[in-house]
Order: C-alpha cells, then structure tokens, then sequence
C-alpha cells in the first residue's frame, strides 16, 4: 500500500518538473570522453521503459537524444528522429571496423547545422581502413557550415612517432569560422590556415602535437583574430620542430598583440618555440603562466649560439616587459621555489633546458631571464630542490632579501660543496638570512651515494654541521637552523643539537 501510494505521488509530479528531473540524471550519466558512450542507446534511455507516462514525457523531450551518431543505425536514426529541432552533440569515432559506419555519420552530417559540439576520435591505424574511413569524416566537416557550434574536439592518434609527422585537415566548415565558437581542442592536427577557428568569440585553444601556423607572424595574425581568448595551451613533446619556424619576426615588435582576458598561458615545447609564443603576446602577469622545454634535441641544431643568445636577449626583455607594473609597484612574489632547470612561484612555472649546462653563458643568461627580474629576486623566502641544475649557486646573488632559506633533495649538498670552496661570492649571497631549514635529508642512507646526480660525502652530517656553523657565525644576527622530517643516527643528530640547538630537529 505505501509503495502504491509513493507510485501515485511521483505520477502527480507536473511534466515541467519531471523533465527537469530527467534533464538532471542526463547531466549525471550523459556522455562522457570514453570510447564507449555512443555504444547503444542513450544513457538515458532507461527513463522511457518505467511506465507510459513516462515514456512519453522522455521521448518528447529532445535533450535526453541529443547526442549521435550511435554505434548502430536503429539507435542513431532514432536519436535523430526524436531531437529533431534542438541543440545537439555530435561525436565521429574512428577507431574499429562498424557495419554501416559510413552511413550512420551520414545521418548524423544531416544535423550538424544545430550542433553546438563536434568530437572526433580516431586512432586511424588500429584497423585497415581506418584512414580512409577518418579521411571521409574531415571532408564531411569541410563541407558543412555549424551555425552554432561552440566546442570543436578533434584527437588523431596514429601509430609511429619517428618522425612525427600531425595529420592535415581540409579546411573545415567551408573555412568559415563558426560564430559562436569558444573551446577548441586539436590533437595531432595540421590546420594551414586556421581560418576555420579564427572566431573573435573563442576562449580556449588547447593543442597537442598540433600545428595550425609556419611562423611568428601567422601566429601573431592568429591572435589578433581571437582577442576574447582566456586559456591557451600549447604541447609539443620530442625532438621535433613543431612544423612551424620559430624565427623572430621580421615586421612585428615584441608583445604585440593585447590579450586582456588570457588567464592562462601553458607551454610545454622546446625552448625557442616556447620563447617565441610568449614574446609576442601581451597579458596580465597576474595569469598562470608555464613556460616548460620539453625537447632533448638542442635548438642549436637550428641556431648558433649567437642566434639563440639574441632569441634569449629578446625573450628577456619579453619577460620584464610582461611584468613591468608589477616592477613598478615593487611588487615580488612572497616565495620563489628553483628546482632542476625551473623556477616557480604562485601561479607561475619557468624553466630552461638542461643541454644549456654545456654551454655557460648560454646557461647563465637563460636563468638570469627569470632569476634576475625583481619580481623573484625580491623574494623573502627561497626554495631550493632536487639538483638545482640549470643553475649554480653564483645564480642565485641576485636574491638579496631572502630571510628563509629552505633546501631539499640535493640542495643541502650543493650548498655545503659550496661553503666548503671559500668562492668568495659565497660571502654576498643571502645576506638577509634568518632561517634555514633543511627538510626531508636522509643522513643515514644518502652519504656515499649518488642522490639527484650529486655525490653525498660519507661524512656529510658533520661536514654540513661546520658549514652551516661557520656560515652563520658571518652574520650580525642569530640564523635559525632547522631540520624537519630528517633521518639521523643518533650521534648525527646529537652534533647538529649542539651546533644549532636542542630544538633544532623536528619530525615533520
């Protein structure tokens, strides 16, 4: 009797609310990015088989069927059948061999005018025809307008990276940006020109492994065509050249283009593509900003050292540029991390190549670019980790008024290497300290081993004890020692109680 009297309440609900409770559970179990949502019906199908009521409220509303070509023709032309005149989602799959594929994309290229989202997916060399079969879906997309479109997913994965080459695509949409275009994600894509996606509304751009300019000067033309833009990420992973050169331009000044929205700017590239993007755009330095080299190949197969020292100079003045008001206002960030060939702090992530190591100036003025700029300089707390490579202990002059001082992984070792050598810049560096904590250093494992490429003396407690003893003693004021999460023998820690005090070892 309650479970009838329960049915009864729930087949009182009014339709306006029992669609949005079906539009809900849509937004819970619709699709998702995996290969196997398109599988079959809808996921939300299941709503129409409960009772007849409401079937007939699932089936009339458009949203719950919105998303095709299915994996077989019954449930794509039903889809098609039952969102008719809404908003809808399409996704190609190219991935395995379907009976009827060709034809199930055709349907779904008949309601590509109402699409506010394309996807598609190929992994082209998982089975024979797959190529032939992606190469139809692109000329589909090349051949059709999408008035509404607002996110455009393209993935191209293939078999064989040596060389890399991203796959061409025709040009889409009949070369006609769609005007309400925001997201655009490409993957292993060659887009010459990017007219396509070239629309004033896009906010987001994310390529991997992808192309769509030859040179500085496309890609300045690029972004003046989308000054709404908010994220950026470019990922270019190998030893290739991205297919584009990355010579500086020849008619453009640097910063050039005004990007007020951009919030964030991710590249992970080799060093001189990564250069060349950043140094022609102008944002807040307020912005996430990633600047990684992800290449082992050296842009010195493509530049002397002369040509890749101006691209260093420029980027330089990029760089101070783009944080200017923040220079002016004499504004730093409270704390500044330097960590194997990068530098880091709130929001913000630098690094250098480490192949730089065999050539010193080249090195040197590749960590200056960031170090130097008073942003991080200024900093009150310093971070040093891992091996610290790309940098040297010289670098790190340029950073008068750090009061704490924290080293981790192999820092601790260079530090000390360093006191031990009386260079006579050790006398000037960190002349503001006030605390100095060593965290995480196993001195009872570590000595007489190789750690982060670093040779740690066997007796290396003892030794960093003196150094750090005598280093603290040069100062007019009481430096605070610390070790937290730190591994001793007992006779270790005892020295360093009694070179720095009884409190001067903590568990974490």
């Amino acid at each position: 009797m309650e479970v009838a009297e329960k049915s009864t309440w729930i087949h009182r609900l009014p339709t306006e609310l029992l669609i949005d409770i079906f539009l809900r559970v849509h937004d819970m179990t619709g699709a998702n990015d995996t290969h196997n949502h398109l599988r079959g019906p809808p996921a939300c199908a299941f709503l129409s088989y409960v009772c007849r009521r409401w079937r007939t409220v699932a089936i009339s509303c458009q949203q719950l069927w919105a998303s095709f070509p299915r994996s077989n023709q019954h449930w794509t032309r039903t889809c098609i059948e039952r969102a008719h005149s809404c908003p809808v989602e399409l996704r190609f799959d190219v991935w395995r061999p379907l009976p009827g594929l060709r034809d199930m994309q055709t349907l779904a290229f008949s309601a590509i005018q109402r699409a506010t989202t394309v996807t598609i997916y190929g992994e082209m060399d998982r089975y024979k025809e797959g190529r032939r079969d992606m190469a139809w879906v692109l000329r589909g997309l090349a051949t059709h307008e999408t008035p509404l479109l607002e996110e455009l997913r393209i993935t191209l994965d293939q078999d064989g990276w040596d060389p890399y080459q991203p796959i061409s695509l025709p040009g889409i949409f009949n070369d006609k940006p769609p005007p309400n275009l925001r997201n655009v994600d490409l993957d292993g894509c060659l887009l010459r020109p990017p007219h396509a996606i070239s629309a004033p509304s896009l906010t987001r751009l994310y390529l991997n492994s992808s192309c769509i300019w030859s040179g500085a000067d496309d890609m300045i033309q690029f972004f003046r065509l989308v000054p709404q833009l908010e994220s950026f990420e470019f990922v270019y992973p190998g030893n290739d050249d991205h297919g584009f050169s990355t010579q500086p331009s020849r008619t453009h000044s640097l910063r050039c283009v005004s990007l007020p929205d951009l919030d964030e700017f991710n590249v992970e590239a080799s060093f001189d593509a990564g250069l060349i993007m950043f140094s022609y755009i102008a944002f807040s330095p307020d912005a996430h900003l990633t600047l990684i080299p992800s290449d082992g190949e050296s842009p010195l197969d493509r530049y002397t050292e002369d040509e890749l020292g101006s691209l260093i100079a420029r980027a330089s003045t990029a760089v101070r540029a783009h944080f200017a008001k923040d220079i002016e206002e004499d504004i730093c960030y409270p704390s500044v991390v330097i960590g194997s060939a990068r530098i880091s702090a709130m929001r913000l992530l630098l690094g250098i190549p480490f192949y730089l190591n065999d050539f010193p100036q080249l090195r040197a003025a590749a960590g200056a670019m960031y170090a130097t700029i008073p942003v991080f300089a200024n900093t009150s707390s310093l971070t040093l980790e891992g091996n610290m490579e790309g940098f040297t202990m010289r670098d790190l002059l340029c950073f008068k008024h750090v009061e704490r001082l924290r080293l981790k992984g192999a820092a601790p070792v260079i530090l000390e290497a360093a006191l031990r050598e009386h260079d006579s810049f050790m006398d000037e560096i960190f002349p503001q300290r006030e605390e100095i904590v060593i965290r995480g250093f196993d001195f009872v494992r570590w000595p007489g081993t190789l750690y982060y490429g670093c040779p740690v003396p066997e007796d290396f407690a003892r030794r960093l004890a003196d150094a750090l003893y005598g280093w603290c003693q040069e100062t007019e004021h009481v430096v605070d020692v610390k070790f937290v999460g730190c591994l001793f023998l007992p006779d270790q820690e005892a020295l360093f109680k009694e070179k720095f005090g009884p409190g001067c070892t903590r568990v974490g």
